[in-house]
């Protein structure tokens, strides 16, 4: 159905599948095209020079930061379209997609796990999690996360998160590329292509990967995944893990810092990864 412009009308159900079908703006790996722009309220979709006039819909995308209910800290990288990292006071990181209902109730189903060599308190290193609250966009978002290790723990937080402007910095690969200090000493490169490479000195561990952007390029984060190998000594463990998560450039301090937040596979057991780096 078209308006009185001319512009394709969609619902919101029609949305995301549209979004997700059209390949050259996924909100995946690769880079969408440089025309795809999403409205801050959501009401417009300029997407490979198509442009798709819709209901406004609340966006649950942004940089949250906060507290849990016992006053640790946390934080929630989450794209437009729902796509998260959440890594709670103790490291441990969930990965799933945040989904909205009537404008704005928030819910997803996830699993939780553990830092490399820790564990819940019940000595497991994975749980299944839900998180339920309510979101208002741009501004605070408040969710109760409850939580079931694989041997029947249960426990769960109350999630106080605001939302940061920095997430509203323009994200491109000419801005994230360049050289950056990992906490360990090595030299992170990340190329004007979005490839990146480290080479570790005492361990002789080599990553490849890549760094993208999401769908939407004025939000300050950037898709990443990544393999290890080559990895000698006690830390040959890490030979052929691999790990997927989402990356914030941070820029209200100098030197500027890379925040990769991913969840990858060491030796068969799921765990959380999570780096600063800072900018050479």
């Amino acid at each position: 159905m078209n308006d009185k412009t001319g512009r394709t009308r969609i619902n919101n159900f029609m949305l995301t599948g549209l979004l997700l079908a059209m390949a050259a703006c996924g909100d995946g790996g690769g880079a969408p095209d440089p025309n795809c722009r999403l409205s801050e309220d959501g009401s417009t979709v300029s997407q490979c020079n198509v442009e798709i006039t819709v209901t406004p819909i609340t966006l649950p995308g942004g940089i949250w930061r906060g507290i849990d209910s016992g006053g640790r800290d946390v934080f929630a990288f989450v794209t437009e379209f729902g796509r998260f990292q959440f890594v709670d006071g103790f490291g441990n990181q969930g990965s799933g997609n945040l989904d909205v209902k009537n404008g704005d109730t928030v819910a997803s189903i996830f699993q939780l796990v553990t830092q490399l060599g820790a564990t819940f308190a019940d000595g497991t290193t994975l749980a299944d999690c839900t998180f339920s609250g309510t979101i208002i966009a741009r501004q605070a978002l408040t969710m109760t996360e409850s939580c079931m290790t694989t041997a029947g723990l249960q426990f769960a937080e109350t999630l106080l998160l605001t939302f940061d402007a920095l997430y509203n910095r323009d994200a491109s690969l000419a801005t994230i590329a360049g050289m950056y200090e990992t906490p360990v000493g090595s030299i992170l490169s990340i190329a004007s292509d979005g490839v990146i490479f480290v080479q570790d000195a005492v361990s002789s561990c080599v990553t490849n990967g890549r760094m993208s952007l999401t769908f939407t390029t004025n939000a300050n984060l950037y898709n990443v995944q990544y393999q290890i190998d080559n990895c000698i000594g006690p830390d040959a463990i890490w030979n052929g893990s691999s790990f997927v998560g989402l990356t914030v450039l941070d820029n209200t301090f100098s030197p500027e810092s890379l925040t990769i937040a991913v969840i990858g596979d060491v030796g068969g057991v799921a765990i959380s990864l999570v780096v600063e780096n800072e900018r050479l």
